[in-house]
């Protein structure tokens, strides 16, 4: 018989299917970097959330004086007692009250 016979072809055997589960343990590494990355990035977006609190209080202060006080010697009671960050005046709280925006936070998490 010929040798490039086709009578002569076998059958091509394929592999056994690899298993799904365990992961290479390469895996297993990059979800932990992920699960640190993800933990600290939680972490700088709480200190950066504690740092404005004294804004977002400010913003509602503001916000309660321009809605309803018409004589502005009253704005001065609504205004906190007990904090060390008093103004005395509407424009050195809205100058202190400012950068709040999403920008301007994500900046400030990765200095």
């Amino acid at each position: 018989m010929d040798p490039t016979s086709l009578q002569l072809l076998h059958d091509i055997v394929t592999p056994a299917p690899t298993p799904r589960l365990p992961p290479a343990p390469g895996w297993y590494a990059l979800g932990f970097c992920l699960l640190l990355l993800l933990t600290w990035f939680s972490i700088k977006q709480y200190q950066a959330w504690q740092r404005d609190r004294y804004r977002r209080e400010s913003l509602v202060i503001l916000t309660q004086i321009e809605k309803g006080l018409a004589d502005p010697d009253q704005y001065q009671q609504l205004l906190p007692t007990s904090t060390t960050r008093q103004t005395h005046s509407l424009s050195g709280l809205r100058k202190r009250s400012g950068g709040l925006s999403k920008r301007n936070r994500l900046a400030r998490i990765f200095r």
